[in-house]
């Protein structure tokens, strides 16, 4: 039931949880002593005098809470809904409490958690998703540029996305691997532009190519302009993989599969295969796979969840630090678990 009600909140909220979170504790805590005052409230809550201010303002124009002079009081439409708020409150203090523990262990500025686990299957990888494209669509300006990279994370994220402006660039982050188009790069970046009814520009090449190829390929006009693109992203999306897995993906034989684990590889992203302590093991040959971080001010958001990617997250987080990591239950609890014993 508590995750439930958590996805429910990040799905249709997930900016908004922790005003959530403080209206639901501003009623309850009004309830419990009123008629209390702002200031003593704040104090009460150890908040802020203007957040309680700001949240209080709006409740009373709600008609959740009145004032007087002697304080405020819950109204009887609040009084209807504190056994749902309870509810709520103790959900949503559990999710913050995980995110805020979660970011501080994996020194990530934000870290986002939606419910469930992706290793259970698409519902639950729809939803992380879901909550991803919520959140991202809150930094989009007009005239930015944003580079993604491929996968089945960013494929479902590109398709969550809502119309945002014209002028802004979608960019694949590199070349393509496999034979699945639909997870490529420059097919994720197109169906992001689609998606975000904005500008799309393309590479249209294969991601494995022998330096020599690569290096006269990156000489070509249409691809060196995509190119200054991806080096000059506002928002640089990254997806993060399983060494094993991403390693088959990527063509490499079962010889070289059993080095690269040898070397420790836990986790693969945009091409770069690394150990738990973010250490490269590996760098597959890719166009654009020299390009490095966004430009000044430009945000890092990587996206990926379920259990199984728990230490590959972690490694991947240490090895490019996202500004903003959305995860899932699943592997949220799984990195807390092996953070905590190390």
């Amino acid at each position: 039931m508590q995750e439930n009600s958590a996805g429910i909140m990040k799905k249709i909220a997930p900016e908004q949880t922790e005003e959530i979170f403080r209206r639901a504790n501003i009623i309850l805590n009004v309830h419990d002593s009123e008629p209390v005052g702002r200031r003593n409230l704040a104090k009460l809550l150890n908040m802020p005098e203007r957040k309680v201010r700001s949240s209080s303002d709006a409740m009373i124009k709600l008609g959740l809470l009145s004032a007087g002079p002697a304080g405020m009081k819950t109204t009887k439409v609040a009084r209807a809904l504190l056994p749902g708020l309870r509810k709520i409150y103790n959900v949503t203090e559990q999710t913050l409490t995980s995110e805020s523990r979660l970011s501080q262990m994996l020194n990530v500025e934000r870290v986002i958690i939606a419910s469930g686990d992706s290793d259970n299957g698409p519902d639950a990888l729809g939803h992380m998703c879901s909550v991803a494209a919520k959140i991202l669509q809150t930094y989009l300006k007009p005239d930015m540029v944003i580079a993604i990279a491929g996968g089945t994370t960013m494929a479902k994220l590109a398709k969550s996305m809502e119309p945002a402006w014209p002028s802004i660039v979608v960019v694949p982050a590199r070349g393509g691997i496999g034979s699945q188009l639909s997870t490529q790069a420059d097919s994720i970046a197109g169906e992001m532009a689609k998606s975000l009814r904005s500008q799309g520009r393309l590479m249209h090449l294969p991601d494995e190519l022998d330096m020599t190829a690569l290096k006269e390929l990156e000489k070509l006009p249409s691809i060196k302009e995509v190119l200054e693109l991806i080096s000059m992203a506002d928002i640089l999306l990254l997806g993060i993989g399983r060494a094993d897995k991403m390693a088959r993906r990527r063509g490499l034989l079962q010889p070289q599969i059993e080095t690269l684990l040898s070397l420790g590889a836990v986790g693969e992203s945009a091409g770069h295969f690394f150990n738990m302590e973010g250490h490269t093991v590996y760098q597959s040959p890719s166009v654009g796979a020299h390009v490095g971080l966004p430009r000044n001010g430009g945000k890092i958001i990587s996206v990926a969840g379920g259990l199984s990617k728990a230490e590959a997250i972690i490694g991947a987080v240490r090895h490019h630090k996202p500004d903003v990591l959305v995860t899932d239950t699943g592997a949220a609890q799984a990195m807390e678990e092996i953070l905590s014993k190390a």
